[in-house]
This record gives structure tokens, C-alpha cells and sequence, in this order.
């Protein structure tokens, strides 16, 4: 018996002593845990820490790196319109043989640099997110005959046949962004004449794939009779500074940015681009965009605006006559307007900085019929002499026109938030100056315009 009891003593014993440790064990693992997720906790706090600490890293890298982008265009671009303009007006005098081959090929090696400028430029917003496709009204006509019309001398110096088709039922009155459009055509037809030998041919076709709703997917196509490609070279052709032979880079230049470029810009306008190629058999590159159709009364032709299809004649004599005040701190820069102004019939008034273009007009007894307006500039800046000009009622309506080396999609918002018309880019293309002034400014006899909504 008494054996019997101390059995269920110990067993007793026992059963309390392992219902201890088992609370104790439990209280410990809980304990262990609590440990262990506040461990987690921080772990991930300091995750997040880090990750927020990245995120913020990267807005600024981006953001140095957009603002690098843009004073490094304006750095390039502002002497480049001096070599660019210079060189213009240097062919515009008495050259023997010997001096204009020597300067005509300054032209045309600055206006290659000023390529290979913007393909870089153009590939550092799409990398970083940067750029912004427009939606503004125009004539696909107008955007062809631009392109035929800077094709067709390269084609004839390169004895290249160059032809346009058509079809007939495409709708023309579209809004989308015609500028990058026509980059794409530009720079694959430009490929398609470079890569064509003397006697061949180059044809840019456009048709109708799909409309629907006021939605039109049209189709491009640039074929040529040229060099042709391998299925190898093919499979790179689209990647970023990818050529399709390393040797071409020397026979034809470029930097192979141009095609990735140009699939970038197509994917924005929700389109896709391919190319059937052989080699010694030439190539043809198709590409489709989806634009929007133009509602209401379509926007007018240059034609019918009076602007030809070159438009450089018929706007310089729209302008004859017009005064006039170029604001520019570049004494290069203003040399080159005002010649390039003055020879073709206008009148030119200079100020150097935003202040003293703001005296100028607030104090001169004579109106001014438009301004060609530097944006960078010391003492007051462009945006701000704008500004100051807009203040005074009686010349709200007046024209100015941003004539400045910065380019990207925000300055021009810039410009126009600033109270600017329109902008022109600077190395100026002769027939874009004159084109654009005579779309805001008329001489005094005239009624002038308003800005567009």
C-alpha cells in the first residue's frame, strides 16, 4: 500500500513537474515568437526603409539626369546653330568651286551631328519615361509632301528614284503626333536611300487597314532595291545600338539608334513595325499607327493656308515688310537671324536680354508686329519677359515666337505657359522659321492672330 501511494506520488510528481516545463516551455516559445516577429517586423521596416531610400535615389538620378539632358541639348545645340547658320549664309554668297564644296560639307556634317544629337536625346526620354506623344490636328498630306519634299534632293543627288502611292480612301484630317510620324517616315525612308545604289529605287506607301469610331489604323511601307538584309542581320535590326553590319557605320554612318528609335515611337502610337528583307534584293520596312480622326471641319492644308508645299517662298513674302524685335544674348545667334531676316525684306530690332526687351517695347513709339524671343538668357530670361509683355493690355495679342536651344517637350510647355505662341528650336530649319512666323505674325496692314486653343 504504501509502495502503492508513493507510485502516485511520483506519478503526481511528475505530472506537475511536466505540466511546469510545459508552461514554462510554452511561455518561452511565445516568448520566442513574439521575438522572432518583432525581429520580422523590423527586418521588413528596414526593407521598407530601404526601398523608399531607393525609390527616392532613383527619382533623383532621373531627375539629374533629365536636367543634365536638357542643359547639354542647349549647350550643343546653341553653337551648332551658329556652324549650321553661318554656313547657310556663307552659301548664300560668291564662292568659287573649291570654298563652297569645303563649306557645303560643313553643312551637311553639322546637320548629321544634330541627327545624332537628337537620336540620343529622343532615346534618353524613352528610356526614362520622358517622353510624351502630342495629339494635335493635321493633313497627312502635308506631313508627306514634307518628308517627299527633304528626300527628294538626297534621291536625285544619289540618281535614287523616289515615289509616293496612296490609297485613295485613306482619311487625311487625323490628329496624333504628327512630328514623331514623320521622324518615323523620315528616318526610314532616309535609310532606304542611303542603303540604295545609284539606279534604284525608294517607294513610301500609306493605306487604310481599320476604321472604326473615329479610330484609324493605317498601314506605311518604305520598300527599296538596296543592299537587302540576312535573316541574322534581321533579328538585331531593332535593338538599341544594334547595326546591321558593323561595317556599315563607316559607308553609311548612324549611330543604330535610329530603327529602335522608331519601334519605340510606333509602340506609343499603338502600332507594331516588321521588315521583309533579302539580301542584294533590297527591303521593305511596314509599320501601323492608330490615330484619331479629325471631327468637324478638318484643319486646312498648308496649301489652302497659303503656304506651298515648300512653304519657304510664299511665307517670306507674307512677311515682307514685318518689324520685328529678336531678344538674343548670343551675339552669334542674333547675327544669324537678323541675316537671314533682314535679306529676305524684314525689319529687324535687337535687345539682348528680357530687360531691355521689356523697355524696348513698353517705351518704343513704334509697334511691333511679332518677337523672336531667346528663352535662356542673363538678367531676365525669356519666360519672365514674356510675362511682363502680356501684363500691358495692348499687347496681349502680340506674336512672340520662343527662338531657343531648348527643345524637350516640357520647354515648350514652358513657352506657351509662359504667354509664348510657338516655339522654334534652335539650329532653326530656314523653312520651319519662316513657315511658323507666318502663321502668327502679319505686318501692321494685316490683322494678326490670336492665339489657338
Amino acid at each position: 500500500m504504501l509502495i502503492l501511494f508513493q507510485i502516485i506520488l511520483s506519478l503526481y510528481a511528475m505530472s506537475v513537474y511536466n505540466s511546469y516545463w510545459r508552461e514554462l516551455f510554452h511561455t518561452e516559445l511565445l516568448d520566442l515568437k513574439l521575438i522572432e516577429l518583432e525581429a520580422s517586423k523590423t527586418e521588413t521596416d528596414r526593407a521598407n526603409a530601404s526601398l523608399e531610400a531607393a525609390i527616392k535615389e532613383a527619382a533623383i538620378a532621373n531627375s539629374a539626369k533629365s536636367q543634365f539632358l536638357v542643359n547639354i541639348s542647349h549647350e550643343i545645340r546653341t553653337p551648332m546653330n551658329a556652324i549650321i547658320g553661318m554656313s547657310h549664309l556663307a552659301l548664300q554668297t560668291n564662292l568659287d568651286d573649291i570654298q563652297s564644296n569645303y563649306i557645303n560639307k560643313i553643312h551637311l556634317s553639322a546637320e548629321n551631328l544634330l541627327g545624332v544629337l537628337n537620336d540620343i536625346l529622343d532615346f534618353s526620354k524613352i528610356e526614362s519615361g520622358n517622353l510624351e506623344m502630342e495629339h494635335i490636328d493635321f493633313r497627312l498630306e502635308d506631313l508627306i509632301d514634307n518628308v517627299s519634299n527633304i528626300l527628294r534632293l538626297k534621291s536625285e543627288e544619289k540618281e535614287v528614284q523616289f515615289d509616293v502611292t496612296i490609297e485613295q480612301n485613306i482619311p487625311t484630317a487625323l490628329v496624333g503626333d504628327s512630328l514623331r510620324l514623320g521622324q518615323v517616315l523620315l528616318n526610314l525612308c532616309n535609310n532606304a536611300v542611303n542603303f540604295t545604289g545609284s539606279g534604284g529605287s525608294v517607294t513610301l506607301g500609306a493605306e487604310l487597314v481599320d476604321r472604326e469610331s473615329g479610330l484609324v489604323t493605317l498601314h506605311f511601307s518604305v520598300k527599296d532595291t538596296g543592299i537587302g538584309l540576312n535573316p541574322e542581320q534581321q533579328k538585331t535590326l531593332f535593338q538599341p545600338f544594334k547595326k546591321a553590319d558593323t561595317s556599315s557605320n563607316r559607308e553609311y554612318g548612324g549611330t543604330g539608334l535610329g530603327l529602335s528609335i522608331c519601334k519605340q515611337l510606333i509602340e506609343l502610337m499603338e502600332g507594331d513595325i516588321w521588315i521583309e528583307s533579302e539580301l542584294d534584293k533590297g527591303s521593305t520596312f511596314h509599320f501601323t499607327v492608330r490615330l484619331k480622326e479629325q471631327q468637324g471641319e478638318p484643319s486646312l492644308r498648308r496649301s489652302e493656308q497659303g503656304i506651298d508645299n515648300s512653304g519657304q517662298n510664299t511665307a517670306i513674302e507674307r512677311l515682307k515688310g514685318a518689324k520685328l524685335l529678336l531678344v538674343e544674348d548670343n551675339l552669334f545667334n542674333m547675327e544669324i537671324v537678323r541675316e537671314v531676316l533682314v535679306s529676305n525684306g524684314l525689319v529687324v530690332e535687337e535687345a539682348t536680354n528680357g530687360k531691355e526687351a521689356v523697355e524696348l517695347i513698353s517705351s518704343s513709339g513704334e509697334d511691333f508686329d511679332g518677337v523672336l524671343m531667346d528663352c535662356q538668357m542673363p538678367v531676365m530670361d525669356g519666360y519672365m519677359a514674356t510675362r511682363k509683355i502680356r501684363e500691358m493690355d495692348k499687347y496681349l495679342d502680340l506674336p512672340i515666337l520662343a527662338l531657343t536651344a531648348n527643345v524637350m517637350q516640357e520647354d515648350r510647355k514652358k513657352a506657351l505657359d509662359a504667354g509664348m505662341n510657338d516655339l522654334i528650336g534652335k539650329p532653326f530649319n530656314i523653312n520651319e522659321l519662316f513657315s511658323t512666323m507666318a502663321k502668327w505674325i502679319t505686318p501692321a496692314n494685316r490683322p494678326g492672330k490670336t492665339r489657338p486653343e
